[in-house]
Formats: C-alpha cells, structure tokens, sequence
C-alpha cells in the first residue's frame, strides 16, 4: 500500500507543471498528497460514541441545570446538588466506557 501511495504521488507531481510561486507549489502538492492519500487509503468513518445514549443525555442535561442554579444563585444546597450530580454523570460516564472496552 505505501509503494502504490508513493507511485501514486510520483506520478501526479511528474504530469503538473513547476510554479514559480511558491505557495502555489505548496498548494498544488498539498492537493496531490491529500486527493492520493484518499484514493489510495481511503476515508475512514468516525467511530459512534455508543456509550453517549438517552440515559447518559438525560444525566449531562441535569447537571447542566443544577449547575446553573448554582451559578445564578451561589447556596450551599445548589453547591452540593451540582457536585452530585456532576458526580453523577462522570460515574455514569466511567461505567459506560468501561462496559464499551470490555
């Protein structure tokens, strides 16, 4: 696969012409190695987060708000609602890629 990649960019750099300007040149072998490299490799598709669900969604929007209640109103009460929940989330957030990596 890397010899065919760099024949590849061989051969595109050989058929276009020299530029005198050098950003031009840079732009034109920047496009060659990019279009070769999808071409050649391929694109690979960004991985889902299946551990992001409803549940975890759900949990991320009450911490949210309790962590504004917080900041619009500074108690003692709203501190310790947001550390648990913040607590909340980031436990439900352990669990969930524990149970993706294993």
């Amino acid at each position: 696969m890397v010899h065919k990649y760099q024949e590849n960019i061989e051969t595109q750099i050989d058929k276009t012409e020299v530029r005198a300007d050098i950003n031009e040149e840079w732009t034109n072998i920047n496009t060659i190695t990019v279009n070769s490299a999808k071409e050649i490799i391929g694109i690979r598709k960004k991985e889902r987060n299946d551990w992001f669900d409803d549940e975890y969604r759900e949990i991320i929007l009450k911490k949210n708000k309790a962590r504004n209640k917080c900041v619009n109103r500074n108690t003692r009460v709203n501190r310790e609602d947001c550390e648990q929940k913040r607590s909340e989330a980031r436990n439900l957030f352990k669990k969930k890629k524990r149970e993706l990596l294993h």
